[in-house]
């Protein structure tokens, strides 16, 4: 099962989902829920306060955010993330809001795995990477026992959809 649904990813470009209001999700069966791998890329370093986990800067380059979309909304989850990165309101209930709320921070891409309840196997899978580091610890990893959720990659040489696309294809 799987293979399968790990076949079944899908790399969406986020303006195909601002402008239509609806994630693209193709696939039988019930394609509301699963995973989620948010890209972003942070031109220029930063610092921001994170919650419980306090202040933390981070530099210049390429960000994963491994979510699950099994909760409440499936994977309007997504949507919401959008919404409060360009939100003046500056509510933040997850990690990720606090970050995607600077100025420096932008959403470049996003990799839905329908039906596949794999957030911590892939967290770890790209813990593993040697394109991959951890930029701060637990962060949106406090309800398991990753190390975190929140991935930075530090290899420039191959572009984000190789690194998370060649850890995949690792577990298929």
């Amino acid at each position: 099962m799987a293979n399968s649904t790990l076949s079944a990813r899908q790399w969406i470009h986020p303006d195909e989902i601002e402008t239509s209001g609806d994630l693209p999700i193709t696939g039988g069966g019930d394609v509301t829920r699963g995973i989620y791998l948010l890209v972003y890329r942070a031109r220029e370093p930063i610092e921001r306060s994170i919650g419980a986990l306090g202040n933390h800067a981070l530099d210049t380059g390429m960000y994963f955010y491994i979510g699950s979309a099994f909760g409440t909304g499936g994977f309007s989850r997504i949507q919401r993330h959008i919404s409060v990165a360009d939100s003046d309101r500056g509510v933040s209930h997850w990690h990720i809001d606090y970050i995607a709320q600077s100025s420096a921070i932008q959403l470049i891409d996003i990799l839905v795995v329908p039906k596949w309840d794999g957030e911590c196997a892939l967290a770890s899978a790209l813990h593993t990477s040697p394109d991959c580091a951890t930029p701060v610890t637990e962060f949106g990893a406090t309800d398991c026992q990753c190390k975190a959720h929140f991935i930075q990659q530090v290899s420039s040489d191959v572009s984000h959809r190789e690194v998370v696309d060649a850890r995949i294809q690792r577990m298929l």
